[in-house]
């Protein structure tokens, strides 16, 4: 058995979550690992399950693959019918936070709104989005549906219904889900850019729905309206060439919600890593790696190359558990895929790669345990992979001045000057340098 087969990683964040095409996927959640941030999200919102004024409206702005629609799937399954998928989701949260897991149980279902951004009105949307919520959470229950279903339905088959109108259903269904003793009216907006964009073409107007919306959910009730919308970037630059009277506008509806930086810090990044490898190592080989892991670890630490929020025990820990992705080469990943791609997505598409220097193409040429993929493959599938997506013209730049100083130190490896010392070091690619042994 060639070492490439002793190593598996879960690349399940390889696929994009969808909010609304994947509610119930079990695989999803059980992948799902709550991160210090997420966690922290979490405790704000059990904190505002009570009936007292407070805010209770959050934006979740993060570049793609920065898992916003995760953490708002995960959200969806806890506050969902109990047993099921929430069981799930609970187990889940268990494993890192049991007394915040305990509260989430506690809670009763809720009726929750899930929608995506789309070319179309923001309440034509939303219209769509609660009747098809209100239908789920009375499906199956005993008795008349309540007539807050039929009003909801007969504004969505209108087709255009004022905002007023629509405020007026979502408190009327609040109402309802009190009387039934339900835990609140959840509202997940995936993708807002997508409103945000057809709403400024159409002169911004439409937008002030939402504003609404974050100001009734800061009124406590028995059953509270909790609000969450997910962005690229702030409500403010998707207002770039309106007039000044409408960005101001704009920024008062930003100013309504609680805005949360949805990036991942690198050691939190590293841990959703080395918690998707897996390996069929024997004990000797386990032993032999976690030392050289440790021994890296430490000098690592006394240069001051490791995260401030990475201690050399849990580094060692994480090293040991990645292999064979020589440390180095994990400590940079975090940061290439901030930078240069698309994130938690971008860094699982190349774990699971066969293309030339990703990955799995790279454990394929380890002779031995002990071996690993040094930072120099990683450097050459992002160069050759990955250059379609640096839009930013900064970046970019940044991005080719590294490739140009690679080519010019192998041209100097191969000159025939005299006076130039050998570095050793083989050109393996028009883009790649190899990584010298004793970094290992």
């Amino acid at each position: 058995m060639s070492l490439a087969d002793k190593i598996e990683v879960n690349t399940r964040y390889t696929r994009s979550t969808n909010v609304e095409r994947d509610r119930g996927s079990r695989s999803i959640i059980e992948a799902y690992l709550p991160t210090a941030r997420g966690i922290g999200m979490l405790d704000d919102i059990t904190s505002a399950f009570g009936s007292d004024d407070q805010p209770r409206a959050w934006s979740l702005i993060g570049p793609y693959g920065s898992g916003k629609s995760s953490f708002a799937l995960f959200l969806h399954e806890l506050l969902g019918s109990k047993g099921g998928v929430k069981a799930l989701a609970t187990k889940v949260l268990t494993r890192e936070r049991a007394d915040l897991a305990r509260r989430f149980a506690r809670q009763q279902p809720w009726c929750r709104v899930v929608l995506s951004g789309s070319e179309e009105p923001f309440s034509n949307r939303l219209l769509a989005a609660l009747d098809e919520a209100a239908t789920a959470f009375w499906a199956g229950k005993r008795g008349g549906k309540p007539a807050v279903l039929m009003d909801i339905r007969k504004a969505r088959r209108a087709d255009g219904a004022p905002d007023s109108r629509v405020l007026a259903l979502v408190d009327a269904l609040q109402t309802t889900l009190e009387r039934t003793g339900a835990g609140g009216l959840l509202m997940v907006i995936d993708e807002l850019g997508k409103f945000l964009e057809y709403e400024a073409r159409r002169g911004g107007g439409g937008v002030l729905l939402l504003q609404q919306l974050a100001e009734r959910a800061f009124r406590g009730r028995r059953a509270n309206l909790m609000l969450f919308v997910l962005l690229h970037q702030g409500f403010d630059l998707y207002a770039r060439g309106m007039g000044e009277k409408l960005k101001n506008d704009w920024t008062k509806v930003q100013d309504r919600f609680q805005s949360i930086s949805f990036v991942e810090a690198p050691d939190q990044t590293l841990r959703v890593v080395a918690a998707a490898f897996s390996n069929s190592l024997n004990g000797t080989q386990r032993q032999s790696i976690r030392n050289r892991a440790q021994r890296i670890a430490r000098g690592l630490g006394k240069a001051n190359g490791l995260p401030p929020t990475l201690s050399e025990d849990a580094a060692a820990e994480i090293f040991a558990a990645c292999y064979p992705m020589h440390p180095i080469s994990l400590l940079a990943l975090p940061t290439l895929c901030q930078r240069f791609a698309q994130n938690e997505r971008t860094l699982f598409s190349y774990l699971g790669s066969r293309e030339p220097h990703g990955f799995r193409a790279s454990i394929e040429s380890l002779d031995k345990i002990g071996d690993w993929v040094h930072p120099g493959e990683v450097y050459d599938y992002f160069v050759q992979n990955q250059p379609a997506v640096l839009a930013d013209p900064l970046t970019h730049r940044r991005w080719a001045e590294v490739v140009t100083a690679v080519e010019r130190a192998e041209s100097a490896c191969e000159s025939s000057d005299p006076a130039m010392p050998p570095c050793g070091l083989p050109r393996r690619s028009a883009y790649s340098i190899s990584y010298p042994e004793r970094v290992a």
